[in-house]
């Protein structure tokens, strides 16, 4: 995932882009996400046979069909499209929510 662009010489470390860190981000809360719902058991990576970093990213699979994913592993049940989605949005609404706390608890200190 991180490249050179060119040869650096040895004693400066390769530039990462944004977009770079962005996606490592984006990987990682979504792993994170399905350790939390195995209770930090990581014998659930081992479950799925094609499980590898880059199911975790938004090219590979939408937020919406992550969310279904999730939940099919949760329940073992697949949801609509649209319960998808609901999904997604209480996600993004609890996140945002714990956001604004931290944040609150920083600058309120």
């Amino acid at each position: 995932m991180i490249e050179k662009s060119s040869k650096l010489p040895d004693q400066i470390a390769p530039r990462l882009k944004a977009t770079t860190i962005s996606t490592i981000l984006n990987k990682a809360v979504r792993a994170k996400r399905l350790l939390e719902m195995a209770s930090d058991n990581y014998n659930i990576v081992y479950a799925f046979s094609d499980l590898d970093p880059y199911l975790f990213t938004a090219k590979k699979i939408g937020v919406v069909n992550f969310e279904r994913w999730l939940e099919l592993v949760r329940t073992n049940q697949l949801v609509s499209h649209l319960d998808g989605k609901r999904l997604y949005k209480a996600f993004k609404d609890e996140a945002k929510r714990k956001r604004i706390e931290k944040l609150n608890k920083i600058y309120n200190t």
